[in-house]
């Protein structure tokens, strides 16, 4: 009974650190300082854009939590998209594929 208790405040606190963290990136505008600076991307035809983009979604996917690098990753790719007035379903769909 009591492993279950510490599991469910592991949880807790670990989702709780996620969200302060997507908090952070919104609020403070680190996502969009950082999507101004991935805006230099928009040189490269649009599929090769998201291709990039998945991928590095992805390879940094395979070494942290994937709500954690979607909690990064998502708000920073939107503003990325919002900046150069492209669709943000196709990166936010390589985002949810992780």
């Amino acid at each position: 009974m009591e492993i279950k208790n510490r599991r469910w405040w592991v949880y807790h606190i670990a989702y709780r650190v996620i969200l302060l963290e997507q908090l952070a990136f919104t609020t403070s505008g680190l996502a969009d300082y950082l999507g101004a600076k991935l805006s230099a991307l928009s040189i490269l035809p649009f599929p090769v854009v998201v291709i990039l983009i998945v991928s590095i979604t992805m390879i940094i996917g395979n070494t942290m939590s994937n709500t954690a690098t979607a909690a990064i990753f998502i708000p920073v790719v939107a503003s990325m998209a919002a900046l150069n007035h492209w669709p943000p379903l196709p990166f936010l769909a390589g985002d949810y594929i992780i």
